[in-house]
């Protein structure tokens, strides 16, 4: 590799890892879904300052051609970044489906204690006492400090 590329490339590097750990320090990105960046960034100025390196890597792997193991290593970073926002995905698609249930809920207990005439609760919704201390709204604690939920 010339010269004037390797330092091309670790300059462009560099200002990439620069950016994002500016979007880390101003909370516009997480770092847990920074980290795969940043270890690509420190991967490719290593292997921009020694390119040596992706020969041994290529050869050691089986790979005839040090750009092949270039491609494959894209290729499985690829499939990482592609994993792990997935993973987010799922998760929060899972958060929103719980909130939203509980948002109907409360709207539903909501609807039924102004119709009753219940009295103001913590969060905000009417709820009834029970002869026993517990409300019936969602959100709302009993006297052993638990959560109740309609139906409970």
């Amino acid at each position: 590799m010339n010269i004037r590329i390797q330092i091309i490339v670790v300059a462009a590097a560099v200002a990439s890892l620069a950016a994002l750990v500016n979007l880390i320090r101003k909370n516009k990105l997480l770092l847990k879904y920074a980290l795969l960046w940043l270890a690509l960034g420190i991967g490719v100025c290593i292997f921009a300052c020694f390119p040596s390196l992706t020969s041994y890597l290529a050869g050691l792997m089986g790979i005839y051609t040090p750009i092949n193991m270039l491609f494959f290593a894209g290729f499985c970073f690829s499939l990482a970044i592609i994993f792990s926002l997935t993973v987010a995905i799922s998760r929060l698609s899972q958060r929103v489906k719980k909130l939203s249930q509980e948002i109907a809920l409360l709207k539903g207990a909501d609807k039924v204690n102004s119709t009753e005439g219940g009295r103001e609760g913590a969060l905000g919704c009417k709820a009834n006492s029970t002869e026993d201390g517990k409300e019936d709204a969602v959100g709302q604690r009993n006297q052993e400090g638990k959560t109740l939920v309609e139906g409970e």
